[in-house]
């Protein structure tokens, strides 16, 4: 007994390591398990790049012969699984979590596989066109920049008359904020920690990312594809928001991020235009020196930022310019941001309080 006993002594102190290891998990393993839990949706074999075809009343595009819906809009890939949104820059691997519904899916009607198999379209017939994965690519911005599916026959579907939206659709004249006048394309620079980009030598608040200009005015935001003009007014909060601090400019003249010495790099606003997809794509900035902060250590994050520019739900309420209240009601009525390339008619009392996709698309991405 006295063997036994021992042995059990030994067996319980040498489990006590073990227990407390699971009880009390060391910050690296409980960080382990935040990073993990998310999975991602199976990919989608394909032998070539994928034909696919535009959504007649929309510039969406699907790609009909995969048995799952993969849509393409505003130089991205979507698609859902598992009742949640992925998207990415390519058809068939990077998928990354979306955290909220696209807005261009409102317009998607749930049948359209069955209306292009009976090449009809709200009982109009429906002559769809192929088209390559190279020519969307190449050709999306500038398409619905000019309107092309509207003047191709109305997307193919003959007898189509375009219907009067609601309210919340239909155009008015939105007020735009007043141009701020460059000698020269500016000089940016990058915010550390961010893939946002910022035009410091002006008082205005203007930022660089995800491919759009963004600017804040009169409590809304408007963003354009030029940084002198083309505002479109963005009804919703863009997500990269949440990541500048708002006293960056101080930051900027003191050299100083978050206490340690900042040598900010000015770029040309050329090297930004050609750059800042690959730039992002391959983590160039965590690359040079972490953003030329001396001895950062980036903050650790569960998931890297959805770009959309699209998700209103992490968007800071700590803003100068928008109230936390404020913020909740934009949360409240429409986490989806909105289409915003074309200005669109509101409701008087949506103009400043309602948040909505846009090309998303943007003080976020």
């Amino acid at each position: 007994m006295i063997t036994g006993g021992n042995t059990l002594k030994k067996l319980f102190l040498g489990t006590l390591p073990l227990a407390w290891v699971l009880l009390f998990p060391p910050p690296t393993m409980a960080r382990l398990a935040v990073d993990i839990h998310i999975s991602l949706p199976p990919a989608v074999q394909f032998s070539e790049p994928p034909q696919m075809i535009v959504l007649p009343e929309t510039n969406v595009y699907v790609v009909p012969e995969a048995e799952v819906d993969i849509f393409f809009y505003e130089g991205w890939y979507w698609r859902s699984w598992q009742g949640g949104w992925y998207r990415s820059r390519n058809y068939n691997s990077g998928w990354n979590q979306y955290h909220n519904v696209p807005s261009f899916y409102a317009q998607i009607p749930s049948g359209w596989r069955n209306d292009y198999r009976d090449h009809r379209w709200k009982g109009h017939e429906w002559n769809s066109q192929r088209l390559s994965h190279q020519q969307v690519q190449q050709h999306w911005d500038s398409w619905e920049k000019d309107r092309y599916w509207e003047k191709q026959q109305t997307w193919g579907v003959q007898g189509l008359h375009l219907e009067t939206r609601s309210n919340s659709d239909v155009t008015i004249n939105i007020s735009q904020p007043p141009a701020i006048h460059f000698s020269e394309p500016p000089q940016l620079i990058v915010l550390p920690e961010t893939y946002v980009y910022v035009v410091p030598s002006v008082d205005e608040e203007i930022f660089f990312f995800d491919g759009w200009w963004w600017r804040p005015w009169q409590g809304g935001w408007y963003r354009s594809r030029n940084y002198d003009s083309g505002w479109g007014h963005y009804r919703s909060v863009p997500s990269f928001y949440a990541e500048i601090p708002s006293g960056w400019r101080n930051e900027y003249r003191d050299r100083r991020w978050r206490g340690h010495q900042w040598n900010a790099q000015q770029i040309s606003y050329h090297q930004v235009q050609q750059n800042w997809n690959g730039w992002e794509k391959n983590r160039h900035w965590e690359q040079q020196q972490n953003w030329g902060v001396q001895d950062l250590q980036p903050r650790i994050r569960p998931q890297k930022p959805s770009r959309d520019t699209h998700s209103i739900q992490y968007d800071s309420s700590s803003s100068q310019l928008i109230s936390p209240q404020q913020l909740q009601r934009y949360q409240m009525e429409d986490p989806q941001p909105g289409k915003m390339n074309k200005p669109k008619k509101v409701k008087h009392q949506q103009e400043h309080n309602k948040g909505n996709n846009g090309n998303g698309g943007g003080k976020k991405n």
